[in-house]
């Protein structure tokens, strides 16, 4: 089981957790965020706090998915009746799951990078993660505007070529800026909590270019 807790800052360093964590919650018995609900990305907009997190019914094939919160003061959540609000889709990039959502809004939309596997991965069938992206009007539900994924692996035996996570997205005057996480590693190798951070610029959200100085820490 695992849930997710809130904590406040009296400075970058000084960290105080809250006495009333978790904050949010695994679902019930059945449910789809039963076994897991982590890797949230949360956005104040208006007098809300928005969450969207990664869950997980521990049923074997079900895959991660994504779902939507809602909070008044980041104590206590909603979860959305309709979640998960992303889900997998066979025969696709995310086939398999689909989760740690990114989320930034921008003149009325929202726009959203996400981790995604094209099937279920394994020894004996290693699938490579990738990063796509999603956009929506309303924050819970979500289009495809392009050919996803828009980022893949590195070329093989390259430090990034099994997984890659999205980070922290910043749009300033020169384009959109991403940091990500990157590994040649997979969840069965003994080494794979070896993730490197990775900076790439893009200018319009959607093509990447990898930086020759990569990765960054």
């Amino acid at each position: 089981m695992m849930g997710l807790g809130g904590i406040p800052a009296q400075n970058q360093t000084i960290w105080t957790k809250h006495p009333d964590n978790p904050v949010l919650f695994n679902g019930p018995p059945g449910s789809w965020d039963h076994h897991y609900v982590f890797a949230p990305c949360v956005l104040p907009l208006g007098d809300s706090l928005q969450m969207w997190y990664t869950g997980n019914s521990g049923v074997p094939g079900t895959g991660y998915r994504i779902g939507y919160a809602v909070s008044s003061d980041g104590l206590e959540w909603e979860k959305h009746p309709d979640n998960p609000i992303i889900n997998s889709v066979p025969d696709t990039w995310r086939g398999g799951s689909v989760y740690s959502p990114k989320v930034i809004y921008e003149e009325g939309i929202y726009k959203m990078w996400m981790r995604g596997s094209a099937g279920d991965s394994g020894p004996e069938n290693p699938i490579p993660w990738t990063i796509g992206y999603m956009t929506s009007t309303d924050g819970v539900v979500w289009e495809e505007p392009v050919a996803n994924p828009v980022m893949n692996p590195s070329v093989v035996n390259a430090w990034d070529d099994a997984q890659l996570i999205p980070g922290g997205v910043l749009h300033d005057s020169t384009g959109y800026h991403l940091w990500y996480s990157g590994t040649n590693t997979y969840w069965w190798d003994q080494q794979c909590n070896n993730y490197s951070i990775v900076y790439h610029s893009f200018p319009d959200r959607i093509e990447f270019t990898r930086l020759p100085y990569t990765p960054v820490l």
